[in-house]
């Protein structure tokens, strides 16, 4: 991560939000929740500060779930570049009611804009076996292309991942799915910024690949299990 607000935020608030919106919590415990988790007492909404009570009300009751983005190379998730670019796109971003987006920005100030957009959205059971079958499929071409990683690197990385506190409500295959895409997610970055894979230049290339579609499916099970967490 190259920012002190790392994805993990991003998912936290979204899970917090979807549970004052499903009705498990007030709106007062989500603006305390979302206080807590982003250390700022307030979100700058359009050019205006506003409490996070202000804009919980601003949205208003909706049967639209809070939706977790988290931005890749060439591959925005259903928001337009002309509306990441006001972002921190590391640490990810909100949307609401698809038509607000919330996240940090460059400085790691919370800021919500107005926009028309339907982000794409991921069902958590589709995407978890889809995981899954991409970890299984690349175990065994990973061991055979000599992959060589930093493991104290990955163990230290591991051992720090911490969801923190989330509504009692969440049901656990949410907190177990975050758990695991996250922990594939870690280890994916980790394996191609720090291996080395002892083989051909066409065996690295499909290194390469493999670790980026794992990469790409735990960020698609880490944005459904946020988004959908109190559905």
């Amino acid at each position: 991560m190259t920012s002190t607000i790392s994805e993990i935020t991003v998912l936290q608030l979204t899970v917090w939000l979807n549970a004052w919106r499903s009705g498990h919590i007030t709106a007062f415990d989500a603006a305390n929740a979302c206080e807590s988790i982003t250390t700022s007492l307030d979100v700058m909404l359009d050019g205006d500060r506003h409490p996070w009570i202000d804009l919980l009300a601003y949205c208003g009751p909706n049967a639209v779930p809070f939706r977790a983005v988290l931005p890749e190379p060439g591959n925005p998730d259903g928001v337009p570049v002309e509306t990441l670019q006001h972002f921190n796109q590391a640490a990810g971003l909100i949307v609401m009611d698809n038509k607000i987006v919330i996240g940090p920005n460059a400085g790691l100030n919370w800021i919500a804009i107005t926009r028309n957009l339907a982000p794409l959205t991921f069902d958590v059971q589709y995407a978890r076996i889809a995981l899954l079958k991409t970890i299984a499929d690349a175990q065994e071409s990973l061991k055979q292309l000599d992959l060589v990683g930093s493991r104290i690197t990955a163990d230290k990385a591991l051992q720090e991942i911490n969801f923190g506190h989330l509504p009692p409500s969440t049901p656990k295959r949410t907190s177990d799915s975050l758990d695991l895409a996250l922990k594939i997610l870690t280890l994916a970055r980790i394996a191609q910024a720090d291996s080395t894979a002892i083989a051909s230049r066409s065996q690295d290339h499909e290194r390469s690949r493999l670790l980026l579609n794992l990469e790409q499916q735990a960020r698609h099970l880490l944005q459904a299990a946020a988004s959908a967490a109190h559905s």
